[in-house]
């Protein structure tokens, strides 16, 4: 899926696939191409099973949950608040 987001994505899109995300180098990595780029940032993440650790990504970010993907997903959404 990643691979056709580079391919055929908009080109105002950035698609990183970055399992798991646990370190605050890889948090700060993310902020800094975020800055550079002048992109805001969405994570998608497995809740009953994920490698990353969404406490940090939260307080690294402000974050807010993706309101479809709440309730009886897998697969959820946090995205950066609009400013």
């Amino acid at each position: 899926m990643y691979y056709y987001q580079g391919l055929y994505g908009h080109k105002s899109q950035s698609v990183l696939y970055i399992e798991p995300l646990h370190s605050d180098q890889q948090i700060q990595s993310l902020k800094d191409l975020s800055q550079k780029y002048q992109r805001k940032l969405l994570f998608i993440y497995r809740h009953d099973r994920s490698s990353s650790r969404l406490d940090l990504i939260r307080s690294a970010f402000s974050l807010s949950d993706h309101p479809e993907t709440i309730n009886n997903q897998i697969w959820r959404i946090v995205l950066e608040a609009s400013p």
